[in-house]
């Protein structure tokens, strides 16, 4: 099997980045009580400041990753999974344990569940360390791995990463 390189697309950032746009100017207009005739209140203006904070980093995040990302952003190859999000250097197939599916309001991730030792040495990326546990305590224990923004969508990329798993366990077995 060839390598498979998955970049991120253009149009899914753009709408990403749009989507971001929109909520960020809903905040604003929500602090400064647009949406009421006495200037807003406390409710309105701390879910204004929320939706300016998390939908902006979101959006600043996510415009960084997009023009700083240098070639692709998954790699698969036939000794493993390479995803720059997650990880320094490739996960071999070997390594990966169990595969699953998490889902929360629409948003799907396959969940790669790794062996600590291998694991330990892959150099995890910094936001994949800080939200490891919590991902864990919400039932995504294992490293995630998202086709959001990417020119790949979920299910095909799921079935790829599949067959690899079934390939590589029906040889070693």
């Amino acid at each position: 099997m060839q390598t498979v390189a998955i970049h991120y697309s253009p149009r899914r950032m753009g709408g990403l980045l749009l989507g971001c746009a929109v909520f960020v100017t809903l905040g604003v207009a929500m602090v400064s009580g647009a949406f009421s005739r006495n200037g807003g209140n406390d409710f309105h203006q701390l879910a204004g400041y929320a939706a300016i904070i998390f939908f902006g980093g979101v959006g600043l995040l996510s415009a960084w990753k997009w023009l700083t990302q240098k070639g692709a952003v998954i790699e698969i190859t036939n000794t493993g999974i390479r995803d720059t999000r997650v990880a320094e250097r490739e996960i071999p197939w070997t390594a990966i344990e169990r595969m699953g599916v998490w889902e929360y309001h629409g948003q799907r991730c396959i969940i790669l569940g790794v062996d600590p030792q291998i694991e330990a040495g892959l150099g995890l990326s910094a936001m994949t360390r800080r939200t490891r546990a919590a991902n864990a305590a919400l039932g995504a224990d294992g490293l995630a791995i998202s086709a959001t923004g990417l020119t790949m969508k979920f299910q095909p990329l799921h079935d790829l990463i599949a067959e690899h798993l079934r390939r590589t366990h029906q040889t070693n077995s």
